[in-house]
């Protein structure tokens, strides 16, 4: 999530950026939720005119922007969205023991939309694409959580 120059300033100045979560799961430091706890590291560009940052702006991102910032980001997460992602976690996690256990190399599962629009998109790469189905003598039926 990117809120950009909400305060004065030059360049990436006024910058706040949180990491947005996507449809791949990897490890990250982003967005951290423990028990009773949630860590979110983010990026702010100082406000600034060149060299010099410029006090008052910073006071006002800071001190007032960044808790509207993290109010309509993070506190906008419905509790069945995020214990819809922590099941998805925990299904991909079954899913990488048993590709492993028996040495197998990818999975794809029936009902994929393949390939992507670029390496960084989520998006399909047409939108009429046709979605992915094994053949029988490849199909494998894989248990999982949740």
């Amino acid at each position: 999530m990117k809120i950009k120059n909400r305060v004065a300033g030059t360049g990436k100045s006024g910058i706040v950026t949180i990491d947005i979560p996507n449809q791949k799961v990897m490890e990250r430091t982003a967005v951290q939720i423990e028990e009773n706890e949630v860590t979110i590291c983010l990026s702010v560009g100082l406000p600034a005119n060149g060299r010099r940052v410029l006090a008052k702006e910073a006071e006002k991102l800071f001190f007032q922007l960044l808790s509207d910032v993290i109010m309509n980001s993070v506190f906008v997460i419905r509790e069945n969205e995020l214990k819809e992602a922590v099941e998805l976690i925990d299904q991909q996690q079954a899913i990488r023991e048993l590709l492993k256990k028996y040495g197998y190399v990818a999975f794809i599962g029936n009902g994929s939309i393949l390939p992507r629009g670029s390496g960084v998109s989520d998006k399909p790469l047409v939108s009429d694409a046709i979605p992915f189905r094994s053949p029988k003598e490849m199909e494998v039926s894989i248990s999982v959580p949740h």
